[in-house]
């Protein structure tokens, strides 16, 4: 994605602000979370997960950062699932993401696991595929090809956090 960096104005910023605020709250998984995420039924479809540093900084009237964004997406329909911000996205924000997505999506479908994760291949996997399997979730890297529905979705989001003057 080619774009400068710039601050954003306080309009966008209230909104990506807001979005913060209502995904931030981190879960804390331990094996009770795990056994709950594992009795969640289980559909025949693949998400894809990244992580991703857009090319705009905000600021709260403390010093501008420039946050990563952890997206998950529906591959079939291009669903966003779940997003997330993180100053600094790890492995453990991804699978907060996803459990997220998992036990209460952005979109009104209930709650289930996917049969398959895809994770774009510009993301760490670190041990996201073990955590999966236990959740009997399969996971790989996903080829260019299965990562187009995310990085259409990240340059959605980064069009309307942009501006119409990019």
């Amino acid at each position: 994605i080619h774009s400068k960096s710039k601050l954003v104005p306080k309009a966008i910023l209230e909104d990506v602000l807001e979005m913060m605020n209502r995904t931030e709250a981190n879960l804390e998984i331990d094996q009770a979370l795990m056994e709950e995420i594992g009795d969640l039924p289980q559909q025949d479809d693949t998400w894809i997960v990244g992580i991703f540093k857009p090319p705009l900084w905000i600021s709260d009237g403390a010093t501008p950062r420039r946050p990563s964004v952890i997206v998950v997406v529906e591959s079939e329909h291009g669903m966003v699932l779940m997003q997330d911000m993180d100053d600094d996205a790890t492995t453990s924000s991804v699978k907060n993401a996803l459990l997220k997505a998992m036990t209460r999506p952005l979109i009104d479908i209930p709650a289930h696991r996917p049969s398959m994760v895809l994770v774009h291949d510009q993301t760490d996997l670190d041990d996201l595929d073990q955590f999966l399997d236990a959740i009997d979730i399969e996971c790989s890297v996903a080829t260019p090809e299965e990562s187009e529905p995310l990085d259409e979705c990240v340059e959605s989001l980064i069009r309307h956090v942009s501006g119409p003057e990019g």
